[in-house]
């Protein structure tokens, strides 16, 4: 009976996750799109993703990991727009 709890707990934790990533992905393509129309415009949804992403994190909904990497890709795409207007 545990086992069966846990592996269903395991099932709803993977599927949270890549329910989280498909999510992410598509939150990039939109940033993409709005980023060759709108700088200003992506810059300020890109922070939006970033508390996004905070609040998932201070919610337990994504691991320290996770976290960490995406704040790393979200201030690589930042310099990368802050440059381009350069």
């Amino acid at each position: 009976m545990t086992r069966v709890l846990a592996d269903q707990c395991q099932t709803c934790l993977d599927q949270q996750r890549q329910s989280f990533v498909q999510n992410t992905l598509l939150l990039i393509d939109e940033w993409q799109t709005t980023s060759r129309t709108d700088p200003k415009a992506a810059l300020a949804q890109l922070n939006q993703i970033q508390q996004k992403h905070r609040e998932l994190f201070l919610a337990g909904q994504i691991d320290a990991s996770t976290y960490i990497r995406l704040k790393e890709l979200i201030l690589l795409i930042s310099i990368m727009l802050l440059t381009s207007k350069s």
